[in-house]
């Protein structure tokens, strides 16, 4: 009996790590991304994850994590309001 090797890998799996990947990881890995370009849509950045990572995410997990890298860089706004009543004092 000839026995032949096949190179390619035929494994019909389909791995869905959605549930175990929290916001901040994801945030973490497209920080670039989403501060160059703010106005990138939540099902853009769901499908780079997709196709880089073959990691399937809710609209939800894209959308805190945008949110919570833009609050990183930005800071949250109540941090800003907090600041003016400072700048009143300096001047």
């Amino acid at each position: 009996m000839k026995r032949s090797l096949k190179v390619d890998h035929n494994c019909a799996r389909n791995f869905k790590f959605g549930s175990l990947v929290t916001y901040t990881w994801n945030g973490s890995h497209y920080t670039k991304e989403i501060v160059q370009s703010q106005k990138t849509s939540v099902k853009k950045l769901r499908v780079k994850v997709m196709t880089n990572f073959g990691i399937h995410l809710s609209m939800g997990q894209c959308r805190r994590a945008k949110k919570y890298e833009l609050n990183l860089v930005e800071g949250s706004l109540v941090e800003h309001y907090c600041k003016l009543w400072l700048y009143d004092h300096e001047i």
